[in-house]
């Protein structure tokens, strides 16, 4: 009975963390991609020949031109963003980007990308995404590479030499896939996500049945 009355404390305790990060996730909205004229000594959002070795280099694949949707959570890290492409098609990136206290990008980070038909039939494919050092970035611009930046009322990221885990296809297949990319994120937070009616329900369920067992006991 004892071992009973454990399991269901330990069950409580999981929904309601459960419950509370619903309630308290610090969810932003990523409202823009931008250019070389935004940041200024940063090029362009794109895709390029990055060869493995020399970020932010080669010729260009393709630009990284509109936002369709994304959002970004700064306490978990947690990016999901739709991005168009100056080819007509688009990719997705999902995963979890996490800052360190100096404002740049932890080796813990990774993120998966997945290209529509358009861009598959370019030869791009769908893959990890691994982000080189800091120091191995060259480049003058305001923001560092692989950082988070504050703004007055947005932060800026930049994924600066980012490298596919693998390569690609077409006219480039046995060359390495890089990614440049600076988003701007408002930092406005979005409206906390309501609590399903089922976990309030769930929660109350284990608060009886752990009234059951201590009164049993």
């Amino acid at each position: 009975m004892e071992n009973t009355k454990k399991i269901m404390t330990l069950m409580l305790l999981l929904c309601i963390s459960a419950v509370s990060g619903l309630a308290q996730a610090a969810t932003f909205n990523v409202s823009a991609v931008l250019n070389g004229s935004a940041t200024p000594g940063f090029n362009a959002s794109s895709f390029h020949d990055a060869s493995g070795s020399n970020v932010m280099s080669g010729p260009t694949l393709a630009g990284i031109n509109s936002l369709i949707a994304g959002t970004y959570n700064d306490s978990n890290g947690f990016l999901s963003v739709e991005l168009g492409m100056s080819n007509g098609g688009s990719f997705t990136l999902d995963g979890f980007l996490l800052f360190g206290a100096n404002d740049t990008l932890t080796a813990h980070s990774t993120v998966n990308i997945n290209f529509d038909a358009i861009a598959e039939n370019d030869g791009f494919g769908d893959t990890s995404i691994g982000y080189m050092g800091i120091n191995r970035v060259c480049c003058s611009g305001a923001y560092a590479p692989n950082s988070l930046a504050a703004g007055i009322d947005s932060q800026i990221m930049t994924l600066w030499g980012a490298n596919f885990a693998g390569s690609f296809n077409g006219a480039y297949q046995g060359a390495t896939l890089g990614m440049d990319l600076v988003l701007d994120i408002d930092t406005t937070p979005l409206p906390a996500v309501p609590v399903p009616a089922a976990a309030w329900l769930f929660g109350s369920g284990l608060l009886g049945l752990v009234g059951i067992a201590r009164r049993r006991s």
